[in-house]
């Protein structure tokens, strides 16, 4: 659907990060009780996650911005 635009480390550190957050917000921050900060915060940590699980990042698209790491040829393709 979308291109990837997330490389591996910076997939991890929003995995690790995401589920931090999600985790402080729902319970920490009463997100589990309708408080309002805990349900932005549980948002944000939900949008990290489903962005490391996608690879891609709609905030990076307006600034042109890619994580991932440079391929040096898949075996498919001929050099000319």
């Amino acid at each position: 659907m979308f291109r990837q635009n997330c490389g591996t480390v910076d997939r991890a550190v929003r995995f690790v990060a995401g589920v931090l957050i999600l985790l402080v917000g729902m319970f920490l921050l009463g997100g589990v009780h309708g408080d309002l900060n805990g349900v932005v915060a549980a948002a944000f940590g939900g949008f990290m996650l489903t962005t490391a699980v996608s690879g891609f990042c709609i905030l990076y698209v307006p600034f042109g911005i890619s994580t991932l790491e440079k391929r040096k040829g898949s075996p498919l393709e001929v050099n000319p």
